[in-house]
């Protein structure tokens, strides 16, 4: 019968910081969380200007997942989909194969969801980190994860951005949005034209957090499932406008 244990893992992650930054002084953290596939290489350069814009740490962690490819390797947040099969197999009913489904979902993103505020908790130690200026940011695979994290520890970031993105049910159930309620702030970015998850998913996770007191808004930009420079830029003033806003409130 397949199963899974929980395991300590060393994690890796890509580290941007501002130039001749300062320890006497304190820097918003961004965190991004990369798309099934992909790593942290095919984010961090591109945030490169905006961390120096916005005179913020970026962490691009690995995700815990290898995934062979031509060329080197990807990585992913959850499991690969022929372990779920496997898994449902042993189901003897279509409910028992859902309810099972959820518990392995419920089990695999908790592991996820750790390995995350475990490389927040490393980089807030090794650098000067603001704890009341950490933005989550997830892309595809990584806004799933993104919305499940920082929904579920709303106290541990004061914004969220997704990209490309889908907002699970599990994700959403009405004591974890009363508890965001409030407290953390949303961006959700999708391209009208992202044939891999719909327009209209993004469109459904603005009304449900907005029916919770969620506060987001929706940026509909051009650029397919992808993230582009344009919409870095453009999630790069959002930040900072965000970020001088918090200040401005001590």
């Amino acid at each position: 019968d397949p199963g899974t244990f929980e395991a300590p893992v060393l994690g890796g992650f890509r580290v941007v910081v501002p130039p001749d930054m300062k320890k006497n002084r304190t820097y918003p953290l961004v965190l991004i969380l990369h798309g099934h596939g992909a790593n942290p290489e095919n984010y961090v350069g591109m945030f490169e200007r905006v961390a120096s814009s916005l005179e913020a740490i970026v962490c691009a962690p690995y995700g815990p997942y290898p995934i062979p490819l031509e060329r080197g390797h990807g990585y992913s947040w959850f499991p690969a989909p022929w372990f779920f099969r496997e898994l449902l197999a042993t189901g003897e009913s279509t409910g028992d194969r859902a309810q099972r489904r959820q518990e392995i979902e419920l089990r695999e993103t908790g592991v996820s969801r750790n390995f995350v505020l475990a490389a927040i908790d490393h980089v807030t130690r090794e650098f000067p980190v603001d704890p009341d200026r950490v933005f989550l940011m997830g892309h595809s695979e990584g806004g799933v994860l993104a919305y499940g994290v920082a929904l579920e520890h709303p106290d541990r970031f004061r914004a969220l951005i997704v990209v490309g993105a889908r907002l699970r049910d599990a994700d959403a159930t009405p004591d974890i949005l009363t508890g965001a309620a409030g407290k953390l702030e949303v961006m959700i970015c999708h391209s009208r034209g992202d044939n891999a998850v719909s327009f209209d998913q993004a469109k459904a996770a603005s009304e449900t957090l907005k029916g919770a007191g969620v506060q987001n808004k929706v940026f509909p930009y051009e650029g397919g499932h992808g993230l582009t420079a344009e919409l870095a830029q453009t999630i790069g003033r959002w930040m900072a406008a965000r970020s001088r806003e918090w200040c401005g409130r001590r």
